[in-house]
């Protein structure tokens, strides 16, 4: 990042890959929103997402834990920062998207849109503070944790 000194998701809804860990199926393109809750029909609970396999028919659940308050700074001294958290039954995240983020330039100026595009990168002007910012590498990674 040059010339921001924070960024965070600005949009609530992240865009993923979901796969059936019943049938392997592979099903793409699948929006979770943060905003949305959906009661269980069986009372396990509340969440953001309740689909069906399309080749199974088995359930699949997730929940978005972590959106959209946690925010990347470099001063973590991280490649990678958790910006979301995915808990899921009866699928596993194999791909996800989040394009739309917010920023403090090192200016103090917020950024309230950062889009970043196709080849990973971002780049913008702020007359208020006559500063030119950007991100020049942008990637994202999925690590998978167990509940206890």
């Amino acid at each position: 990042m040059e010339g921001i000194t924070s960024i965070k998701p600005f949009s609530h809804i992240v865009n993923t890959q979901i796969k059936c860990t019943s049938c392997g199926h592979v099903h793409d393109g699948i929006c979770i929103d943060y905003h949305t809750a959906i009661e269980s029909k069986r009372g396990r609970g509340t969440f953001n997402l309740v689909m069906k396999c399309k080749d199974c028919k088995r359930d699949m659940t997730a929940v978005l834990m972590n959106l959209p308050s946690i925010e990347y700074t470099e001063e973590n001294g991280s490649d990678f920062a958790k910006l979301v958290g995915i808990k899921t039954t009866g699928c596993e995240i194999t791909g996800f998207v989040l394009e739309k983020f917010t920023g403090i330039s090192e200016g103090g100026a917020p950024i309230d849109e950062i889009i970043i595009d196709e080849d990973g990168s971002f780049a913008d002007y702020i007359d208020a503070t006559d500063e030119t910012v950007s991100i020049m590498e942008y990637d994202t990674k999925i690590e998978f944790t167990r509940s206890k």
